[in-house]
């Protein structure tokens, strides 16, 4: 099944208000995946959801905060007309503890991790999901568009790491 792709734009704006609800509530939280990768300057027009990253210890308060927010439950996402959310409290090992402000930088008033940090943690995922392939094959079409989307983003952010070289502010 193919998911509904979004206006990057309509994302962003969704992002935006829901960081700043987490920040309003003192949810240390960011923006991680496709949009964090847009934000950093990739050229893409639409995306598939936003994934937020909070700590553990917030992550039952962020739940209550986006259901009092109009999003219902629906699998691992939350939902609010087509805009899909999904709230991550653990991953891969890369991602920056979003108690820590040096990990992060405002992109448009959107949390995000600090590029090299993404490029960490793409090249995590792009690992672990080629070591699956590599131990069971290549599985179903999501797995192959899985392993194309992190590989994608990570040469993205490799070359948009040479643009911002030398930036602070990224």
């Amino acid at each position: 099944m193919t998911r509904k792709r979004i206006d990057m734009k309509r994302l962003v704006e969704s992002a935006k208000d829901i960081s700043c609800r987490f920040a309003d509530s003192g949810i240390p939280h960011g923006v991680v995946g496709g949009v964090a990768v847009y934000l950093h300057g990739a050229v893409r027009e639409d995306g598939e959801d936003i994934d937020f990253f909070v700590g553990e210890a917030h992550k039952a308060i962020a739940i209550k905060l986006i259901e009092g927010m109009g999003f219902e439950r629906n699998g691992k996402y939350y939902s609010r007309d087509d805009i899909r959310v999904e709230i991550a409290s653990d991953g891969f090992s890369s991602f920056p503890d979003p108690n820590s402000p040096d990990e992060w930088v405002d992109i448009d008033g959107v949390r995000v991790p600090k590029i090299d940090r993404m490029i960490h943690t793409k090249a995590e995922a792009c690992r672990d999901v080629l070591n699956k392939v590599l131990s069971d094959g290549i599985g179903g079409r999501s797995r192959r568009n899985t392993v194309i989307k992190h590989a994608s983003d990570l040469i993205e952010l490799v070359k948009l790491f040479g643009k911002h070289k030398g930036s602070r502010n990224r």
